[in-house]
């Protein structure tokens, strides 16, 4: 199935009409919004424009499509294939994700069971982030984590749709020998924890996006019970995970880094000052159990890289590399809009 209809089957009929008039170039979309009452939005890197009642792209409020409530209804039975209560558990976190990775973000009525979130009624607003597999976008920012011929345990950190799965999912594609021009002394065996099954867009269990060929997916597990799980049973050379925001994720970390697995991961955040305000990263901070830490923005587009810092924190030099490898990096240091290693995403 080819992106657009991919993404357009997941809406209502009367949205999913317009969108295909509308023509969109979905590599270049990054969110599709709809809010009951009020205008369609499409977000792409740090444009923003409605979806007119013709089919084409406007900035005037008074000639966008306004969703409905029949437009939501339709298009959450569609993302859940008439299936909603299979995705109840999701939806507990606010979110689901579909085929090809895609996550559906939705706010509205919250049903409450003490002090445990049981489940959401009366949906007002859903949000479809799109997924997007660009090949190559982290090729010049790996021999950056690379140090005496082994990968470093890395943190890949940004605010929300900067692009911090993307890298993530390229960087793992590399490193498990989906790549042939890698300048890496082996191909790793690699352990990703899906748990939001966003890394690998799986589908029936088998990934929709290229992971590499030496990569082991655990799709929809708690990412520190994963992480176990991976050690135990597949013995990864480096296990990825999307996301951590909890001490048990750290603790699962630290113990792998305790059992010669290197780590990959991404989270939340802005600044490595914002980090040591953050009680659940108090131990790898101290403990320096990353390498390095990987700060992404969005510039022009989402996913540009703007500092790479070691576990100390200083600024990464390129200037102990050799060779092509270093002349490729010279545009990356220089924070160069046009080089490669800026990452743009859609």
């Amino acid at each position: 199935m080819d992106k657009e209809k991919e993404i357009v089957r997941l809406f209502s009929g009367e949205i999913r009409k317009r969108l295909m008039q509308a023509g969109l170039d979905y590599d270049n979309v990054r969110e599709i919004r709809l809010r009951t009452n009020r205008p369609l939005q499409i977000v792409g890197g740090k444009n923003i424009y409605f979806l007119s009642r013709s089919g084409r792209l406007t900035r005037r409020t008074e000639q966008a499509y306004v969703v409905t409530k029949e437009d939501l209804r339709e298009t959450l039975e569609f993302a859940g294939n008439y299936s909603l209560y299979a995705y109840e558990e999701e939806l507990k976190e606010g979110f689901l994700t579909v085929e090809g990775g895609h996550r559906i973000g939705v706010a509205g009525k919250v049903v409450r069971d003490g002090m445990r979130v049981a489940g959401m009624r009366y949906i007002t607003s859903v949000n479809v982030r799109i997924s997007h597999e660009i090949t190559g976008c982290a090729r010049n920012l790996l021999p950056l984590l690379m140090s005496q011929g082994s990968f470093c345990h890395t943190l890949l950190i940004s605010p929300p749709g900067c692009g911090k799965t993307t890298m993530l999912r390229d960087l793992v594609r590399q490193l498990a020998g989906g790549e042939e021009e890698a300048e890496l002394p082996v191909a790793y065996t690699v352990g990703v924890v899906d748990e939001r099954g966003e890394i690998a867009g799986a589908h029936m269990g088998i990934p929709t996006k290229d992971l590499g060929l030496f990569t082991d997916v655990l799709d929809g597990c708690p990412k520190a019970e994963g992480m176990l799980m991976l050690l135990r049973s597949m013995s990864p050379d480096i296990l990825a995970v999307d996301e951590i925001g909890k001490e048990e994720d750290v603790e699962a970390i630290s113990y792998a880094s305790c059992c010669g697995c290197r780590v990959i991961a991404t989270m939340h955040g802005n600044t490595l000052e914002e980090l040591k305000r953050k009680p659940f990263c108090r131990k790898f901070l101290e403990e320096q159990i990353f390498e390095r830490y990987v700060f992404l923005e969005m510039g022009e587009h989402p996913g540009q890289i703007r500092e790479i810092l070691d576990g100390r924190g200083n600024p990464v030099s390129i200037l102990s590399l050799e060779g092509p490898v270093k002349e490729g990096l010279k545009k990356l240091e220089a924070g160069m809009s046009d080089s490669p290693a800026d990452v743009c995403l859609p």
